[in-house]
């Protein structure tokens, strides 16, 4: 009759990726959310004047956007208006 113990079973399970009952820290899911979105998307950084983040972020917020939709929304209007002007 074969014996086991508590350790050989424990070495049989698989870990979870995440720890139970307690999650992920918030540094890592922005590490892993960024690591993600990476493969399609790019970060774009600009100085903007406060007043107008302020505005543009409360503007999107009353009409149930995000800003992030918005400023991709524009940026495709901005290269079709524009798309016979490039050289």
């Amino acid at each position: 009759m074969a014996t086991w113990t508590m350790f050989d079973q424990q070495e049989k399970k698989q870990k979870r990726e995440y720890r139970k009952g307690a999650p992920l820290t918030q540094v890592e899911h922005n590490k892993r959310l960024v690591a993600k979105r990476s493969v399609s998307h790019k970060i774009l950084r600009a100085f903007v004047p406060k007043d107008i983040v302020e505005q543009f972020k409360y503007t999107c917020h009353a009409q149930g956007e995000t800003m992030q939709d918005v400023i991709a929304e524009l940026m495709e209007a901005y290269i079709e208006k524009n798309r016979g002007n490039v050289d």
